[in-house]
């Protein structure tokens, strides 16, 4: 469909030739919009369809259209249709061969107003149909019966700016204002229940929303990539943020979650790189992967300490300056605190699981983590779980690092003391990679732990065992390598 063609003028020449024509009556026939239709001044090269007319209530309905020659439109029902041809019959589409000659009687639209912009208002049905990529409404009003936006109905709708919905309205369908990227305002009354996904998904212009008090979820998608939104006001009935809900909403600076939410779905806020303040209420239970993803400006976390799992890529690159942390944590996913370089301190009590690069960072940065704990607790270590960890210091290792694991802590470049608990059997392998050569081992078991095919990788500048095992490392197969540094522990230490 072509831009808007007829002015407001001709628009209204319409409802003046009926007026005079006919008076005050109540019902307009097909062949008297038709007639109306033909005074409207030619003009232009372009096309309009005007998806209604200006009746009040208890007249005809009316679906006006002026087409290009030999196009197909479709009508507002499914019911029989006179198309002011001289045909009448059930189908919903019907093909024209001239311009600006007829109208559409039986549409379940009621009627449209034109003032400088597009302005469309609905009052019958219980779902809005659908005006996918119209590019000439610009204004919305929706009242009376209607009870539910369809699906994709105003999808791609690029020059709708405002929006008015009806006290009624209980439901709006997937994708039903996506990519209107010139819509910034929208009421959302609270009869409003659910909100499917995608629903706002790519409305650029948008700067603010209120979600319906009775609301309990933002479904996926519904607000992603709508980069000039900066306020939302949650309802404290809602209970879950679906995946990709705000991802890529780059202008959202804070959001506030209620206190009876209690999940956030995978990538939610992946991208927000405006976001600078999140809290996280007390009844969350589970962040998804790479929800708050590339949130670069985030400047603190707190997470309940009834969240135990952190997913995958769930902080990846956000450089959060205050982190705190429970030690309910379980399980850290890959990439999950990946170059968070104000992360100073974490406490790994309850920790079974750390994935690949769980706690790990780009060579330039990497976390802020000064010591490192491990206990026994721990059955799983991903390859590269510490990697490039510049301001770690200090060491100190209670589980198995199966030697098929590689590098662990490679190139934690400030590496100074690491000790090994008494019950540790392996230590992986390449643990130490380019790390220094003036970092020290404390090996508090008389059994030499198993190494891989690499050893250590890098040389320590000395290996520190019990008195009593000495010999026993220096002559192991792993260890031998390292005999001329491998010494007792000194009395007292």
């Amino acid at each position: 469909m072509s831009n808007k063609l007829y002015s407001e003028t001709a628009i209204q020449n319409i409802a003046s030739s009926i007026r005079n024509k006919n008076g005050t009556q109540n019902t307009y026939t097909v062949s008297q919009m038709a007639q109306a239709i033909l005074d409207i001044p030619s003009g232009g090269g372009g096309s309009v369809e005007v998806p209604d007319f200006p009746l009040n209530n208890n007249k005809n309905n009316f679906w006006v259209v002026i087409e290009e020659p030999n196009t197909t439109v479709t009508s507002g029902d499914s019911g029989t249709v006179d198309w002011g041809d001289g045909t009448e019959d059930t189908n919903t589409s019907h093909t024209y061969s001239n311009i600006g000659m007829y109208c559409i009687q039986g549409s379940g639209i009621t009627n449209i107003y034109y003032n400088d912009q597009l302005f469309a208002e609905f009052n019958t049905g219980t779902v809005i149909p659908q005006y996918t990529n119209n590019l000439n409404i610009e204004k919305v009003k929706i009242n009376n019966q209607i009870t539910g936006i369809g699906g994709n109905a105003f999808y791609n709708c690029r020059s709708l700016t405002d929006v008015t919905l009806s006290n009624i309205i209980t439901t709006i369908y997937g994708g039903a204002f996506m990519g209107c990227t010139s819509l910034t305002n929208i009421n959302l009354p609270n009869t409003i229940t659910t909100i499917y996904d995608k629903v706002f998904s790519g409305c650029t212009s948008l700067t603010s929303i209120t979600i319906p008090s009775n609301v309990t979820t933002i479904s996926d998608y519904t607000f992603s990539s709508c980069s000039s939104l900066t306020s939302v006001n949650l309802p404290n009935a809602l209970t879950g943020i679906g995946s990709y809900a705000f991802s890529n909403c780059s202008s959202l600076v804070s959001i506030n979650l209620p206190n009876t939410v209690t999940s956030i779905g995978t990538s939610a806020f992946n991208g927000c790189t405006t976001l600078t303040t999140v809290n996280l209420p007390n009844t969350l239970t589970s962040i998804g992967g790479s929800a708050f993803s590339s949130c670069s400006s985030l400047t603190s976390i707190t997470i309940p300490s009834n969240v135990t799992n952190i997913s995958d890529y769930a902080f990846y690159n956000c450089y959060v300056a205050n982190f705190t942390i429970p030690n309910t944590i379980t399980t850290i996913g890959s990439y999950a605190f990946y170059d968070c370089g104000n992360l100073t301190s974490f406490d790994f009590t309850n920790v079974t699981s750390i994935r690949e690069q769980g706690l790990a960072g780009t060579q330039s940065r990497g976390t802020g983590l000064l010591s490192v704990t491990l206990p026994s607790t721990i059955t799983t270590i991903g390859t590269n779980a510490f990697r490039n960890n510049h301001n770690l210091t200090t060491v100190n290792i209670n589980c198995d690092i199966p030697t098929t694991v590689n590098q662990v802590f490679s190139r934690c470049t400030s590496l100074q003391t690491v000790t090994i608990g008494a019950n540790v059997t392996a230590l992986g392998n390449s643990t130490f990679q380019q790390t220094n050569n003036t970092y020290v081992i404390h090996l508090q078991g008389t059994t030499p732990p198993a190494l891989g095919s690499n050893k250590l990788s890098s040389s320590p500048a000395a290996i520190y065992v019990p008195a009593s095992a000495v010999e026993t490392y220096q002559t192991d197969t792993n260890w031998s390598t390292y005999a001329s540094i491998i010494q007792a522990e000194p009395v007292g230490e």
